[in-house]
């Protein structure tokens, strides 16, 4: 009964997160989404893309009651709380708004520190995974092909939609090893990669 969840602004080409290939010339034409997501019970269980423009303690209230809730609750029928993992961020999670609609809608927040990329299963997996396998849809595409911003962001939400069980199980593993490293590191740096045995 436990979710992960996090907010990315997936613009064009990843901006702001990955670094485009020189060689991947395509470009959508399209304003990015802002897209709100958590994984859970080995699947990716919210993909929200809002509506607003801006991240906001309002949104975050609505993100909580609506589309978080209802992942939660299709995904455990029979549970009435549900425990999620968040990092500490103070303009939507930690707004008063954010937190009165967690207490109101039976979320209890496992709080890890703001900017924790390292600790945030959407941010070391989810995000980078969905981004790989858009641009490896995008390679293939005609030089000269463009898509509307609904046929873009229906596009995304396929893709991440589509990952495999075995791909979030193992990302959602792999925290114990995060954990095991930040803290022999004594909650400084530490260095990603290698071969990790998941738990």
């Amino acid at each position: 009964m436990a979710a992960q969840i996090d907010c990315y602004t997936f613009a064009r080409l990843g901006q702001g997160y990955v670094v485009a290939s020189k060689a991947m010339r395509y470009n959508p034409g399209v304003r990015s989404a802002i897209v709100s997501a958590g994984v859970g019970n080995g699947r990716v269980l919210m993909w929200d893309v809002l509506q607003q423009k801006k991240w906001t303690g309002a949104t975050a209230a609505e993100m909580y009651a609506g589309p978080l809730k209802a992942a939660c609750s299709a995904a455990w029928p029979k549970k009435r709380k549900f425990n999620v993992l968040e990092d500490n961020d103070p303009t939507g999670y930690k707004s008063k708004k954010g937190i009165a609609a967690k207490a109101g809608n039976g979320i209890r927040a496992f709080e890890i520190p703001k900017r924790s990329p390292d600790l945030n299963v959407c941010d070391y997996a989810l995000w980078k995974e969905v981004n790989k396998k858009m641009r490896r849809q995008e390679k293939k595409f005609p030089a000269a092909k463009r898509e509307t911003r609904d046929v873009f962001v229906k596009r995304l939400r396929r893709v991440a939609l589509s990952l495999p069980q075995a791909f979030i199980d193992k990302s959602i593993g792999n925290m114990v090893e995060r954990c095991r490293r930040l803290y022999e590191s004594k909650g400084k740096y530490f260095e990603e990669g290698g071969q990790c045995k998941f738990s």
